[in-house]
């Protein structure tokens, strides 16, 4: 089975996406990406078309190659890993991605990283008499790189690695270590990544007298990822708006506690007290008080580690999901072929 898989360039900060969106208005990109995507699938003579994200240019585009006749038969799928975000169309008009999305839909079947965002999808497809059929499908983790290493030794207390943008709630950092300071002045923070976010907090470390506390790596190679978890004591992801979790899928594959929110794609991975802890976002000292109480307990530590391990083999290793995904593709070419 050949499959054409569209993904996107990285980039979700509001400003980069907002550029990407006013540029649609130039036809050179327009006919580019349309030239570009038909060459390919003229080439390749895919059975499967598989599209990633919830980016405005590739729904336009395969809806008007499907228009147009280019595509025959082939079956198309989408897969949705964010929740819906704000967008300004060139004509000026704000709407959101999902809005934009169902507007134009020339998929077979959409699935969603997570269960919230299938229901959220789908009412924004119900409202536009879209009944494309939507359905969650869990990313996984590798378990052969995402392990416990127990001879290593630890050395970071927490550790946060994601993007520094305000749906990750980094701002609460510079807070939350000042008050971790009174009971534990020699606590180190880890952090990697990049974002919209990283020179206001950098300066909030500095601000509230806490940077000493930080280790900032800046952005690391994936190969370097499952270490510096196992390093870590705690893994922290307090997100204000989750739409699912795979950072947080790496960190308990790695045998390393979870303090996370209640919300959205982390409530559906975490079960409270057994596997990982959760706090309401934006409870800075909910968790300050989370995060201590594992600092306290060694013991408490390993436990929900170990129990964090297991839920990632039982429900989130990638062979699950792949399993899945491939009889998704036979059940859509089977369709399209006696269709």
């Amino acid at each position: 089975m050949k499959i054409v898989c569209i993904i996107p360039a990285r980039g979700g900060s509001k400003g980069i996406l907002r550029k990407n969106i006013k540029q649609l208005a130039g036809k050179p990109l327009i006919e580019y990406t349309f030239d570009a995507v038909k060459k390919s699938i003229q080439e390749f003579e895919p059975d499967i078309i598989h599209a990633h994200s919830t980016y405005i240019v590739f729904n336009r585009v395969l809806t008007k190659l499907q228009e147009r006749g280019s595509l025959g038969d082939i079956p198309m799928v989408a897969t949705i890993h964010g929740r819906p975000k704000p967008l300004i169309l060139p004509s000026g008009e704000r709407t959101t991605d999902f809005e934009s999305f169902s507007d134009a839909c020339p998929f077979d079947l959409v699935l969603a990283v997570s269960n919230n965002v299938a229901e959220v999808l789908d009412e924004h497809l119900s409202r536009k008499g879209n009944d494309v059929p939507v359905l969650p499908l869990y990313l996984g983790i590798d378990l052969s790189v995402f392990y416990p290493m127990p001879e290593t030794k630890k050395k970071w207390d927490i550790a946060f690695l994601g993007r520094f943008e305000k749906m990750k709630a980094v701002d609460l950092f510079p807070e939350m270590l000042t008050i971790l300071k009174q009971d534990y002045p020699n606590l180190k923070l880890l952090m990697t990544g990049e974002g919209s976010l990283k020179s206001n907090l950098l300066d909030g470390f500095d601000n509230a007298g806490v940077s000493h506390m930080v280790d900032y790596l800046g952005v690391v190679e994936i190969e370097a990822v499952p270490k510096l978890i196992n390093q870590s004591r705690i893994f922290i992801y307090p997100s204000r708006a989750e739409p699912f979790g795979l950072s947080i899928l790496e960190a308990m594959a790695c045998g390393v506690p979870v303090v996370t929110t209640n919300v959205y794609g982390p409530g559906e991975i975490i079960t409270e007290g057994q596997d990982g802890l959760t706090v309401n976002p934006d409870d800075v000292n909910a968790l300050v008080e989370t995060v201590s109480t594992l600092l306290n307990s060694e013991q408490h530590r390993a436990q929900i580690g170990r129990k964090g391990r297991e839920t990632v083999e039982k429900r989130f290793d990638i062979k699950q999901h792949l399993e899945g995904l491939s009889s998704i593709y036979q059940d859509l070419v089977v369709d399209a072929k006696l269709s």
